[in-house]
């Protein structure tokens, strides 16, 4: 089963995410319309330090016949794009911007955690004023590595060598290795996915998949999904 799991649809009013504004956003995109065209079989919403209702995702789920899933894109302190993608809980809560507070939160609601992206403009000068490359051997003793299941090896946003580095760090730590496209907009849905083992029908059951860590990173090359070791 491919899943992007990490796509954003920016919506937001007055603070809040409703139902009736994330049923308005998907028949205004065809964001269905488009993963279904991509050869997407679900998609898992993930706004920055927000997360939909579970009735938001179920009313798209009973109008269009499509499986949609929920997590939420953290900012956090442990680099200058400390941002982690959970699964599990149903609030943003206060304190999760200090990743020890996040994965405390995320352990007690029995959820996981992957970081997003972890290399993102590190490899260049933009983040990099001195250059100086950041080593596979550097990345692997990040503090945050030993806090979360796993990192989002292939990202639609970030550049190969970035998603390189996060996949061989991935592989010497032996975490788990996520893909999602990083999309905000139906443009980029489905670049970047993961390839789930089982059939997931549940929010429930994409946990129970995450943590058994029954998937694997996949890109979008060619019309089709390549699977990505």
């Amino acid at each position: 089963m491919i899943i992007d799991m990490h796509y954003h649809t920016e919506l937001t009013s007055n603070g809040q995410l409703r139902t009736e504004d994330l049923l308005a956003y998907v028949k205004r995109t065809h964001l269905i319309e488009r993963a279904r065209e991509k050869g997407l079989d679900a998609i898992c919403l993930t706004e920055h330090d927000r997360i939909w209702p579970a009735d938001a995702v179920q009313a798209v789920r009973d109008e269009f016949g499509f499986p949609v899933f929920r997590g939420m894109e953290v900012s956090s302190n442990f680099a200058a794009y400390g941002h982690v993608l959970v699964y599990g809980m149903e609030t943003y809560m206060g304190g999760m911007w200090y990743v020890e507070k996040l994965q405390r939160y995320v352990q007690e609601a029995n959820g996981v955690m992957f970081v997003a992206h972890p290399f993102r403009e590190l490899l260049t000068w933009s983040h990099n004023p001195d250059h100086k490359t950041i080593t596979v051997e550097e990345g692997c003793t990040w503090p945050v590595f030993q806090m979360v299941h796993g990192l989002e090896v292939y990202n639609g946003g970030t550049t190969d060598k970035e998603n390189e580095m996060a996949r061989e760090v991935c592989r010497r730590l032996n975490l788990l290795a996520m893909g999602g496209s990083d999309a905000h907009s139906v443009v980029g849905v489905g670049n970047c996915v993961s390839i789930f083992e089982n059939e997931v029908s549940s929010q429930e059951q994409l946990l129970e998949e995450l943590r058994a860590g029954r998937f694997r990173a996949g890109v979008y090359r060619r019309g089709q999904f390549v699977p990505v070791d």
